[in-house]
């Protein structure tokens, strides 16, 4: 991720991760220079859940993630 924020910091490009879980505060991951983040892990889903239904997990962030670029762009 560290490579992709610095690209992403030269460019001015939004970063947002999809990932098993997240365990930094928003505060960490905001100064680090992401925008958002999409845990499979969320509070909700265990992590055994998640190592069974990875695919359905990741097609839902992805989803959430894309209405969310939709909203901002007003679309």
């Amino acid at each position: 991720v560290s490579g992709v924020l610095e690209d992403a910091r030269e460019t001015g490009t939004r970063v947002a991760v999809i990932a098993g879980s997240v365990k930094l505060a928003e505060s960490d991951w905001q100064a680090a220079g992401v925008s958002a983040v999409f845990p499979l892990c969320d509070g909700v889903v265990s992590e055994a859940f998640a190592l069974d239904h990875t695919p359905e997990l990741l097609a839902e962030r992805a989803t959430q993630f894309a209405a969310g670029c939709l909203a901002i762009s007003g679309t």
